[in-house]
């Protein structure tokens, strides 16, 4: 049974700084068949206290490797007809979580992961007996829920139950810096996950605790989290415990950019009815500003014979989402900001 838990929640702590809240919709955080998204490893460190208006300062994390997540069309995996509710699946190197698209966006319906206990590789293949519900859309800071982990797990040809509960909220928001100084607004989603497993080790179904904290930092118009730190846990006779960090290296917000020498500032992020271009040298006449909304569409176009250092541009007659600003002067130099309008 899902529960879904009011906003009251933090009912406190949203009445500071409404105005910077952010919501994730299931238009621009939704997945799609054909996304990929490349992430760079490294060690974990722990998440600070949630709340309104923060600054998530990961600079500091060293990659220690790469890993690649894709989604993809579910017929594509092994055991596709066990799923056929799936309408996408994620592959994550040897593990591959399948979905079915509702009302509420992502539940996951099945799973096949590789682990090691006790030096013995399982491979489990997973199938939910009552769909659970991994991500929330629309979700907005303060909201929760949580969801009944219940499913058959089958392993070297013996099959047990998977029996738990997921509970998550989006307990914090503000910007987040990662390595290389890069900054995007984010919404937090803290997540944790408790289940038992039954595995046949030794031939006999042995019960498995598995337990997985896990928090998400997502920008308003990416289809993963932009970072994510996890702790995850096996507990049979030994407690065995995995963490990390994973978060994009390659600028995917497009907040700053190395042309025109970071001469280009785009402010605030998100914007409401009027963002601001600020300008660290004089541009040249015949720069131009183009604004293009999240489908590419160009919707400002302007050019200027004495542009001025600082350049506001009106939002009040546009639709809230993501937008592209493009500076480009007449000798080519270019600057490509991005910002979210809510």
């Amino acid at each position: 049974m899902r529960i879904e838990l009011p906003t009251l929640l933090f009912a406190v702590a949203i009445s500071v700084d409404t105005h910077a809240q952010l919501i994730l919709s299931e238009a621009d955080n939704a997945p799609l068949i054909g996304n990929t998204f490349t992430y760079e490893r490294a060690a974990y460190i722990a998440p600070p206290a949630g709340g309104a208006d923060l600054l998530f300062d990961y600079s500091s994390l060293t990659s220690i490797g790469t890993v690649q997540l894709t989604w993809i069309d579910p017929s594509l995996y092994s055991n596709a007809d066990a799923n056929p509710t799936a309408e996408i699946a994620l592959a994550d190197g040897p593990d591959t979580m399948l979905f079915a698209t509702t009302s509420a966006v992502l539940e996951l319906v099945g799973e096949r992961n590789e682990l090691t206990i006790l030096g013995t590789n399982f491979v489990l293949d997973i199938q939910h007996t009552d769909n659970l519900l991994d991500l929330k859309l629309p979700l907005s800071f303060g909201e929760a829920w949580s969801d009944v982990i219940a499913g058959s797990v089958t392993a070297d040809g013996s099959t047990g139950t998977r029996n738990g509960t997921i509970s998550a909220v989006a307990d914090g928001y503000g910007s987040i810096v990662l390595p290389g100084g890069s900054t995007a607004p984010v919404l937090r989603v803290r997540k944790q996950l408790t289940e038992i497993v039954q595995i046949p080790i030794n031939d006999v179904l042995s019960d498995v605790v598995h337990k997985r904290l896990q928090v998400d930092y997502y920008a308003p118009w990416l289809k993963m989290p932009i970072l994510s730190s996890y702790v995850d846990s096996l507990t049979y006779i030994l407690n065995i415990v995995e963490t990390g960090t994973r978060y994009m290296l390659a600028d995917p917000v497009g907040v700053s950019s190395a042309s025109l020498d970071n001469s280009v500032v785009v402010y605030p992020n998100p914007a409401n009815d009027m963002v601001s271009i600020g300008f660290l040298e004089r541009m040249p006449a015949g720069t131009r500003i183009t604004l293009l909304d999240r489908t590419g569409r160009i919707v400002e176009d302007r050019t200027f014979a004495n542009i001025p250092l600082r350049h506001d541009m009106p939002l009040a007659d546009h639709p809230d989402g993501l937008y592209v600003v493009n500076i480009t002067t007449p000798s080519g130099r270019v600057s490509t900001h991005r910002f979210v309008k809510h």
